[in-house]
């Protein structure tokens, strides 16, 4: 960082003069504009550095990440009994759920106390469901990784203003309707080829 945003905040005016004032005082009116003297205000020595907004806000997401990652492991307890192989194969059945769940909260309106109960068990159930299959999920399974962006945003949005306070934004929904829909289509592909290799085997 260079120039007056490295010295830090000045506790005076600067004022910085020409060097061609100097160097014609006798021609000063000669040339009435160049003769100013140029003030810089305090606030604009002490300038806010360039990304000071952008960090600010990567910060409160990588918060609500965080909090959310918190859920998850301390969800993923409850479900410690079950093996990965009976996790495995509930992943296309608990994906669905989770799927009906996203779909129907988008399509609501998250403000209503009613609502209210809907979307605490949502926010239970997805934790469970990410601490559950982020673990063990299979890298050709890519319909997790649309789920898990989703949820990710959803419960995000919870953590960051509170379950019910504030509705998605339009830009959040059709972003979240866009990423279940492929999640949809990709959960659909990923059947067929479960189903061929057992017919296989």
């Amino acid at each position: 960082m260079d120039g007056f945003a490295a010295l830090g905040p000045l506790p005076y005016r600067v004022t910085i003069s020409r060097p061609f004032e100097e160097k014609h005082k006798d021609a000063k009116h000669l040339f009435p504009k160049l003769s100013r003297s140029r003030s810089i205000p305090h606030e604009r020595c002490a300038a806010t550095r360039p990304g000071h907004e952008y960090e600010e806000t990567h910060r409160r997401e990588l918060l609500a990440l965080g909090l959310f990652l918190t859920a998850t492991a301390q969800t993923n307890a409850a479900f410690a009994g079950q093996s990965n192989g009976q996790l495995a194969d509930e992943y296309y059945t608990r994906t669905d759920t989770i799927v009906r769940q996203i779909k129907d909260i988008l399509s609501a309106d998250i403000t209503s106390a009613e609502n209210q109960e809907k979307l605490e068990g949502f926010k239970r159930d997805a934790s469970a469901y990410v601490a559950d299959y982020r673990r063990i999920v299979s890298p050709a399974q890519k319909s997790f990784s649309e789920v898990y962006g989703v949820v990710t945003a959803m419960v995000g949005h919870f953590t960051a203003y509170g379950i019910g306070k504030k509705n998605f934004s339009a830009k959040l929904k059709d972003k979240n309707s866009q990423r279940i829909a492929m999640a949809e289509k990709l959960l659909e592909r990923e059947r067929a080829k479960e189903a061929a290799k057992a017919n296989v085997a």
